[in-house]
């Protein structure tokens, strides 16, 4: 089962790599932007992963503000006609 994660691992880090190295936006930022932007995608996507791969778990994203809440809740809303377990993923503010 370790070893099936850490496949995974990779195969989510090469995926984010490949996206973000052509996005424009992504480019222009700082280091520490750029590593924040990073890790929350690696977190959504395996927080996604999870949902797909087990149905009855309910995952908690921790967020730093309502603002960061309102985006990934926007971009849930569009998945979730082809992945509605997404919705099994809680969004919370923490401050």
């Amino acid at each position: 089962n370790l070893m099936l994660k850490k496949k995974l691992e990779r195969h989510i880090n090469a995926f984010l790599t490949s996206y973000l190295e052509d996005n424009e936006e992504f480019i222009g930022l700082d280091n520490a932007d750029k590593l924040y932007i990073y890790s929350i995608l690696r977190k959504l996507l395996t927080l996604i992963y999870q949902v797909i791969r087990y149905p009855n778990v309910y995952p908690i994203l921790l967020v730093q503000n309502y603002k960061s809440k309102q985006i990934i809740q926007k971009a849930f809303k569009e998945v979730e006609i082809i992945i509605p377990t997404v919705n099994n993923i809680k969004i919370e503010v923490v401050n």
